[in-house]
């Protein structure tokens, strides 16, 4: 008898042992790591449970956030606790299931009180699965928590990641010609008498000798050509154009380059490198120095690339004992900054500009000191360090402006440094990073601003991308030279809340870097630029997708025409050419036609692929590409016999506008392309 309880118990135990061989938990580290939502995704901890339900394992998951697996048809069964973070949140969440694309299964809207459910969903037969917490509401809050969730799979089978549903992009963008080539802006600003600080962007086999013809036309500049740099002051208002010529032994290019001397700054979207993203507020100086030497050495410079911003963590911190300021109220630096102006000036001694962060609220997002009621002392005291950018983050400034008015409680702080940053004798792009609150678009340009946030942070996850296309979309019309819209930092390459390499699969980086350059938004780089790979460095010098983002003409790209998953977005450029990019929202790869008619394009239109940089040919009616999924097919259309705007469209843009009228009066929208050969 217990030989046989004996051997009953080993089958008992054998076919646990099975059955936990078949399923995947997704707390196991190369399931989780694909986990990507607005924050970080980790396993729970000792003592963290759903509110009013208790679990063996499980992770803690931000909202919005996606995990996406394929299955190839071996999957069973999903099953999972779902229920919202122990500490109180404010919004409603529900998990979802879906299978190829279609929604299976979810849970209830639960809230902060709300106990957990169990949700459970056949998955048999699903070529990929995707499982997102999603919110009601507010979509930025909340936290929620999956407990016990696992995939049951057939055995000797486990999920893939879903770089496998569609061909992944590799490196498009061409190696780099020995001849000259401008890159960058062709225009900047400054206001009169102060000083003028523009390294002209070209690349090119070295050595390479750059020199302006009449330089001696414009009273007050200098040019230093180990730097390719403009230095100097102009006292008179005006337009200076800059007659630039480039040479090395592999040819010669020219380039006119205007300088504006007036009122505004930033007359195309800043570029440059932020700390956060790379070392939140482990950031030291010591750091700073290794990735102004990082643009030198990786050519950045000669692509436009200009700013190095410290962010949050310069500081003293806000509880710390010692003082916080000097006698005079100027604000002291902790261990890691022992001199900013010394760093200043290094990062300037390499052609490049410097910027900091602070907050108008008392402290900063993670604790440190900020500049309420000392935002003349602190301006003035950026001025005299020699930094040229100020990043102003919202943060602790909603404790002080409680239950104002929106005038008020957005608007006022960002006036107050504003008006302090204008008075200087030096000029700092003011950015305005106030989260989208406010309607901060709206009004961001009269509290003397060159950038402001209209969305949240940006973490590395396709949500997070849509997001800010969506922004892109419905705030393009409060884009102009001198004012732009920021949809935050990007998130490719190495970045310290992932572990290493982006969670972006290389097709949503591809969309990621078209579509910063597609809504003329600040291209600022958060990766450790010390262990940048081949990869993100071609994203980083196609200097035609640069072209793109930097144009003159200033002028947000507005979607045109979409269809279910998938959308075209165009923009006029400088001198009567067109960007589009054409980008394909789904997993799958697909054919997307935009309709040159539809979009109000006559005549014909010569077509120039800038990612591989290369002819396509000349269109009349519709191009069509094919585009792998979550890929952007990124074109140039320069006109050729024939070409104009349509009598019916003042801007191109304007098909944004007419789709959604069409969609409002319930008539088809002007998507469709059927009819355009």
């Amino acid at each position: 008898m217990k030989n046989f309880l004996f051997f009953v118990a080993i089958l008992t135990l054998s076919a646990a042992q099975a059955l936990d061989v078949n399923r995947v938990y997704l707390d196991e580290d190369d399931i989780r790591s694909r986990f990507a939502g607005n924050g970080i995704v980790r396993v729970c901890t000792n003592g963290e449970s759903i509110v009013g339900g208790e679990f063996k394992r499980g992770l803690v998951v931000p909202s919005p956030a996606r995990l996406c697996l394929v299955t190839d048809g071996k999957a069973k069964s999903f099953s999972a606790t779902f229920g919202q973070f122990e500490k109180p949140n404010r919004s409603m969440l529900h998990l979802r299931v879906w299978c190829d694309g279609k929604l299976i299964a979810q849970t209830p809207e639960l809230n902060s009180t709300s106990g957990p459910h169990r949700v459970t969903a056949d998955l048999k037969g699903a070529r990929w699965v995707e499982i997102d917490v999603h919110a009601v509401g507010n979509p930025w809050a909340g936290k929620s928590v999956i407990g016990d969730a696992f995939i049951e799979m057939e055995e000797g089978f486990r999920p893939r990641d879903i770089t496998c549903l569609s061909r992944q992009l590799g490196v498009l963008t061409p190696k780099s010609s020995d001849e000259p080539r401008f890159n960058g802006p062709k225009v900047f600003g400054a206001r009169p008498g102060n000083p003028v600080f523009f390294r002209i962007p070209v690349s090119g086999a070295k050595p390479l000798n750059v020199s302006i013809e009449n330089l001696s036309e414009v009273p007050g500049l200098k040019f230093n050509s180990d730097l390719n740099l403009i230095e100097g002051r102009v006292e008179n208002p005006g337009v200076y154009s800059l007659k630039v010529v480039a040479k090395n032994a592999a040819g010669e290019a020219r380039r006119e380059i205007k300088l504006h001397i007036g009122e505004k700054l930033s007359l195309t979207p800043p570029m440059g490198w932020n700390s956060w993203n790379a070392f939140a507020h482990d950031v030291s100086a010591e750091k700073i120095r290794k990735m102004a030497d990082a643009f030198e050495r990786l050519n950045l410079a000669d692509y436009g690339w200009s700013y190095i911003l410290v962010d949050d963590g310069w500081q003293i911190k806000a509880d710390a004992k010692e003082p916080r300021r000097d006698k005079n109220g100027v604000q002291l630096t902790n261990e890691r900054f022992p001199d900013m102006k010394a760093l200043a000036d290094y990062v300037h001694s390499k052609g490049l500009k410097i910027g900091l962060y602070s907050s108008p609220g008392p402290v900063t997002c993670t604790g440190y000191e900020g500049s309420f009621l000392h935002e003349k002392t602190d301006a003035l005291t950026y001025a005299d360090w020699g930094y040229d950018f100020l990043k102003y983050d919202w943060c602790s400034y909603g404790n002080i402006a409680k239950g104002e008015t929106v005038q008020l409680k957005y608007l006022y702080p960002y006036l107050i440094m504003g008006r302090n940053l204008r008075a200087l004798k030096r000029d700092i792009v003011h950015y305005a990073c106030a989260y989208g609150f406010g309607d901060v678009a709206t009004w961001g340009a009269s509290v003397n601003a060159q950038c402001w946030r209209t969305t949240r942070d940006l973490f590395d996850f396709w949500g997070g991308i849509l997001t800010a296309m969506d922004q892109m979309d419905a705030l393009w019309r409060f884009v102009s030279p001198g004012g732009w819209n920021d949809m935050d930092m990007m998130v490719i390459g190495d970045i310290h809340w992932s572990g290493g390499k982006t969670r972006l699969t290389p097709n949503e980086q591809y969309t990621h870097v078209s579509m910063w350059a597609m809504g003329a938004v600040p291209m600022i780089l958060g990766c450790d630029l010390d262990k940048i790979d081949d990869f993100t460095l071609s994203l980083i010098t196609n200097g035609e997708v640069i072209d793109i983002n930097q144009d003159s003409l200033g002028a947000a790209a507005a979607k045109v025409q979409c269809g279910e998953g998938w959308s075209c977005w165009a923009r006029p450029l400088d001198g009567g050419d067109f960007a589009v990019a054409m980008v394909n929202e789904s997993q799958l790869e697909r054919e997307i036609l935009f309709c040159l008619e539809k979009a109000g394009l006559e005549g014909r239109w010569a077509v120039r692929d800038l990612w591989r940089q290369r002819d396509e040919g000349e269109v009349v009616r519709g191009y069509r590409a094919k585009v792998p999924g979550h890929a952007t097919h990124l074109i140039r259309l320069s006109p050729r016999e024939g070409a104009r705007l349509s009598d019916r469209l003042g801007d191109i843009r304007e098909n944004s506008w007419l789709r959604r009228a069409e969609k409002i009066r319930g008539q088809q929208q002007s998507a469709g392309c059927a009819d355009c050969p």
